[in-house]
């Protein structure tokens, strides 16, 4: 079984210069935990993830200039004044269609990601979770229960 028989076709993402707000409420309803970024012409240029959004709230790997936020207001209030492109893993690791679900597997188990995006010549194509892996490997089309 090949990455293109289980791809996630209609996958969201976000532009690289969209508000971190907007993204952040994408990535939520998304339920991926994280999304691809695209540039202006289409092109995959990274990854957004919850951690990533994490990593701005709490000021992780930059310095703060201001006394830390203590309300929910604040940190919209600064995320309004960045977008993705201030954020964002660049360089992500990619899938592509033709690649083995086994080794797609494999990277998984390497990779902290829970989602990784499928791209065609630098395209987004769609994305591939962990839970579409286990439910192409293991998974079943019925539920059994224990038995």
């Amino acid at each position: 079984m090949i990455v293109a028989d289980i791809v996630r076709r209609s996958a969201p993402s976000v532009r690289e210069h969209t508000v971190l707000t907007v993204a952040a409420a994408a990535l939520v309803e998304s339920g991926l935990g994280s999304l691809p970024v695209l540039d202006s012409d289409g092109l995959l240029t990274g990854v957004v993830s919850e951690g990533d959004l994490l990593r701005f709230v709490v000021g992780a790997g930059r310095e703060r200039a201001s006394p830390p936020r203590t309300v929910p207001a604040a940190y919209r209030k600064d995320a309004y004044r960045h977008v993705v492109a201030d954020v964002m893993t660049r360089n992500p690791v990619t899938t592509t269609e033709r690649l083995q679900v086994e080794e797609v597997a494999r990277l998984f188990v390497r990779l902290p990601w829970r989602m990784l995006p499928v791209v065609r010549l630098g395209r987004l194509v769609g994305v591939l979770t962990r839970t579409d892996v286990v439910h192409a490997l293991i998974g079943s089309d019925t539920v059994v229960g224990p038995g």
